[in-house]
């Protein structure tokens, strides 16, 4: 191969290196995750952790029961015809399986509750957590461009 030639090949691979290495940068450092951080995990006191745990051993079959419920029903809602009497049906199960995770888990909370400190108490109940903040100004923003397109029209 000739000078000329070698100089371009390697010119197009230099171009190509940063064509990548850019990519890379842009994505890594300048775009944010998809589902970003939504529920980031909750930060217990160090003593809490083993209950904590004990607790969504418990709680994780009942959520996932009641999801199963919920699916069933909403797939009763989807279905070409409507059964009325198997929708109050399901919906009386679907209730009854959130209400019995919910007690749980209210029973779950009163429990750790008694075993904090006052202070503790208000720093984990009524803490602000990241996401919210975020949540809410996104709902805000939806809340404004719903005003402002009804207004339009």
């Amino acid at each position: 191969m000739n000078n000329k030639t070698v100089s371009i090949l390697v010119i197009i691979s230099l171009i190509f290196n940063l064509v990548l290495l850019s990519l890379f940068l842009y994505y890594r450092f300048v775009t944010k995750p998809i589902l970003g951080n939504i529920h980031p995990p909750p930060h217990y006191p160090p003593r809490f952790e083993n209950f904590v745990a004990e607790s969504k051993n418990e709680i994780e079959p009942l959520r996932k029961n009641f999801e199963a419920e919920k699916r069933k029903f909403i797939q009763l809602l989807a279905a070409d015809s409507i059964k009325t009497g198997m929708l109050i049906a399901q919906l009386e199960i679907t209730l009854k399986k959130q209400l019995e995770m919910e007690q749980i888990l209210g029973n779950k909370m009163i429990e750790i509750r008694q075993e904090m400190t006052d202070e503790e108490a208000r720093a984990f109940f009524l803490r602000e957590r990241p996401f919210q903040k975020e949540i809410r100004s996104k709902l805000k923003k939806i809340r404004e461009k719903r005003e402002k397109f009804k207004k339009e029209f």
